[in-house]
């Protein structure tokens, strides 16, 4: 965990000198939408906490945004100790993400998951074209 986000934040740092703040999201959560980021966007604005956290299945994770004051001790996280170690630290301020709980890691995770969806009127779209899913619920890409 530690390495990703050593990586992801010397990227953001050669990039630009002016970071306000940092969300972090994990590639493996699917249900991540804009939404969800511009409401941990507009909720650090609002309070000017160091960390906005979502929570899910009774715990704190990311997507997470950290403000810059924190970003120092991100890129120094040891080891497999991820993000949640900073959140834990600081006070914060929590933004309710239920499905932040579902995470796909695993062939087994994914096909749980599309019979889950398919079941709820979502359909698959192995060509990645919209237009062959019109009049679903959703959809979601094939892998």
């Amino acid at each position: 965990m530690s390495s990703s986000i050593r990586v992801g934040m010397k990227a953001l740092f050669n990039a630009t000198q002016n970071l306000e703040a940092v969300v972090l999201t994990l590639c493996d959560q699917s249900f991540i939408f804009t939404g969800l980021i511009n409401q941990l966007i507009n909720t650090y604005f609002l309070t000017r906490k160091k960390i906005i956290a979502t929570e899910y299945a009774e715990t704190l994770g990311v997507p997470a945004l950290f403000s810059s004051t924190v970003l120092p001790e991100l890129m120094s996280l040891p080891g497999t100790v991820g993000a949640k170690h900073i959140i834990r630290k600081y006070p914060h301020i929590s933004v309710p993400f239920p499905a932040g709980a579902i995470d796909i890691d695993t062939p087994f995770n994914y096909e749980k998951l599309s019979i889950t969806l398919q079941a709820n009127g979502f359909a698959i779209c192995p060509s990645r074209s919209i237009n062959s899913c019109k009049g679903t619920t959703g959809y979601y890409f094939q892998p």
